[in-house]
């Protein structure tokens, strides 16, 4: 199975070193969107810490939604959007706020998407090293042929001013199925290091 007849040790070393290297192309919050009999279902994983001190008012807010072109044309849903089933919270240096209502607010062709806490009283602005995150799952009746797939990146978490809140990684979008192929950084990172542990043993026998 070894065909570079490479010993384990070092096959596993190369490994985790490209998956190292590797794992800070990705943001470390993710927010998954799946089609759920017509309806988006938001999925929740991951946290980052603040770079920027900022205000996030009543929820996890993003937006530049409009210029990402994460929405299919000029939202004519704005406002308030229920949660039908399902439950996710904000979570802020390890605190946990429930997760209550969506919201989608179009300021100035930089549509926002906020997912809000209204009754647990988390902070109303952030410092740099905090910890912001969120987890869980809700089934909105926001319509998911609302939004373009894709995957979006996004790195403010407050509502749209000129004091929004900034992360370190930021945050992933992805609307529709989520890729699992790995990135050709990460394939070329692994192949590199087999290429140097080969290197290495021809060099000895030399």
């Amino acid at each position: 199975m070894n065909n570079l007849n490479i010993p384990k040790s070092k096959l596993l070393a190369a490994l985790i070193c490209a998956t190292a290297f590797s794992s800070n192309t990705f943001a470390a919050i993710m927010i998954n969107v799946t089609d759920n009999a017509g309806q988006a279902e938001f999925t929740f994983s991951g946290s980052d810490t603040v770079s920027v001190a900022g205000t996030i008012s009543n929820g996890f807010w993003f937006n530049d939604l409009a210029e990402a072109n994460v929405f299919t044309n000029a939202p004519n849903f704005t406002g308030q959007h229920s949660i039908v089933s399902g439950a996710a919270n904000l979570v802020i240096n390890s605190i946990e706020y429930g997760i209550d209502d969506v919201w989608v607010n179009a300021h100035n062709f930089d549509f926002e998407l906020g997912f809000r806490d209204t009754n647990s009283g988390h902070p109303s602005s952030l410092i740099v090293g905090d910890i912001i995150g969120l987890n869980g799952s809700i089934l909105t009746d926001l319509n998911y042929s609302w939004f373009n797939e894709g995957s979006y990146n996004f790195l403010s978490v407050g509502p749209f001013s000129s004091s929004e809140a900034i992360l370190t990684e930021g945050i992933t979008f992805n609307v529709g199925a989520v890729n699992s192929v790995p990135e050709p950084s990460s394939l070329a990172l692994l192949g590199l290091g087999l290429a140097g542990v080969r290197f290495s043993r021809r060099k000895k026998k030399a």
